[in-house]
């Protein structure tokens, strides 16, 4: 999935290129006509409307509490992004029996360990399941159950 990401990145960001030479063609060949005038609004629209996405996208990935409109500070934004997915990566794991798991596999099974057995329905003790539910307040009655 990471690749066709990659791919997918690497074909918009071939796109603007383009745009952006054709855009520079034409400049270079500018007539006086509307065509051509025509022509540039509409490159430059498009480049702007890509790197606009890009920093929108950016400002959402990093999730920033303010951003202003029209800003263009797209490598704040990509920094920050960079910033809260470090501050997610796990360094090590403690395992079961003690030990410490510091490589990217081991942490990763780890983890499919963990969940696995935390949603496990084996071992799980009916009565004491019942005897929490009596305590609880709302109780979700049948009608309710139907509507869902």
């Amino acid at each position: 999935m990471e690749i066709s990401q990659k791919l997918n990145r690497l074909s918009k960001q071939n796109n603007v290129i383009a745009l952006e030479k054709q855009l520079e063609k034409l400049k270079l060949q500018l007539n006086e006509s509307n065509k051509s005038c025509d022509k540039i609004l509409e490159l430059e629209n498009k480049i702007k409307e890509y790197y606009t996405k890009k920093t929108v996208s950016a400002k959402i990935r990093s999730r920033t509490k303010w951003a202003e409109d029209g800003e263009k500070s797209t490598k704040y934004f990509f920094n920050l992004e960079k910033k809260n997915g470090q501050n997610k990566l796990w360094q090590r794991v403690k395992t079961e029996n003690g030990e410490y798991k510091c490589d990217i596999d081991s942490i990763l099974n780890e983890q499919v360990k963990f969940y696995t057995k935390l949603f496990a329905t084996e071992g799980w003790d009916k009565t004491a399941g019942e005897q929490l539910c009596q305590f609880m307040v709302d109780k979700v009655s049948k009608e309710k159950i139907k509507k869902c």
